[in-house]
């Protein structure tokens, strides 16, 4: 045991004449206790723990070398601890200063969780919580993480103006842009429809239940006459011609009573769409 204290000392001791013109060193002011952060069993990589000092060094810091935070070579002089210091902030303070709320050590990539985003004012549902966090909250400028808004049109815009083409027109037909009535966050389409619906006319249920708007709305009016049903302005035989023509319909509701094949008759008894 001497021994070895004794070998240790004496390369301590015979360390400044060998690695006093050290670039890495010398020309930094650096102090020469050599024995701070190097050993006799290899003089790399330094060994000095850095937790010792009250900031250990994980993920990517602890593969950095020790002039990229301590760029004077004084290794007495504390360094700001602050991740702004090293980390420029592309949000320009927008997001406040405390970084590891979205970010951590192992990688600057943002690392603030699903969860953390359910108790935020939109969790992130169905497709939502696959799409990179930029396709949302940056700006126009493309220069900060800006706070997005919860309106759906506001991301939506594009497949709102693409109905002109694909589906009912929704500007023509007069539809409002609170898409979360007819979509959803897991699939944009198909819609599932006004929620109200079934109040008017089943669609959830029976035969009906899975048919595309356009199958019905086959004209684009406005939204006023749109699920007109409360009013008495649709007909089922307007739907359903061959199979359900009046002298088939007739003859199989002979024997019912107050049967007639006008109107919303057919509606009154068949409810469910069955």
């Amino acid at each position: 045991m001497m021994r070895a204290l004794l070998s240790f000392t004496l390369v301590i001791w015979l360390c400044s004449p060998c690695f006093a013109d050290d670039p890495k060193h010398h020309s930094q002011n650096t102090t020469l206790e050599c024995e701070k952060c190097h050993s006799v069993n290899g003089w790399s990589p330094a060994t000095f723990d850095h937790s010792k000092i009250g900031f250990p060094l994980r993920g990517r810091h602890q593969y950095l070398n020790c002039s990229k935070c301590h760029i004077t070579g004084d290794f007495e002089k504390p360094v700001d601890r602050l991740c702004e210091k090293c980390h420029n902030d592309v949000h320009l303070g927008k997001l406040g200063k405390i970084c590891q709320k979205c970010h951590n050590e192992s990688a600057w990539k943002n690392s603030f969780t699903i969860e953390q985003h359910r108790r935020t004012n939109f969790p992130l549902l169905g497709s939502h919580a696959l799409i990179p966090c930029v396709e949302c909250h940056m700006d126009i400028k493309g220069q900060s993480f800006s706070r997005a808004s919860t309106q759906c049109f506001s991301c939506h815009q594009s497949e709102y103006a693409s109905t002109a083409t694909s589906s009912i027109n929704h500007m023509t037909a007069g539809f409002g842009t609170r898409c979360q009535d007819c979509h959803r966050s897991t699939q944009w389409s198909p819609s599932i429809g006004f929620r109200q619906h079934d109040t008017c006319f089943p669609i959830s249920t029976g035969h009906h239940s899975g048919i595309a708007c356009k199958d019905c709305h086959t004209s684009t009016p406005s939204i006023s006459s749109l699920g007109g049903c409360n009013s008495g302005t649709f007909f089922c035989g307007d739907c359903h011609q061959g199979t359900h023509s009046q002298s088939r319909m007739n003859k199989k509701h002979d024997d019912v009573p107050g049967y007639q094949f006008v109107d919303q008759k057919c509606y009154e008894c068949h409810r469910n769409g069955r």
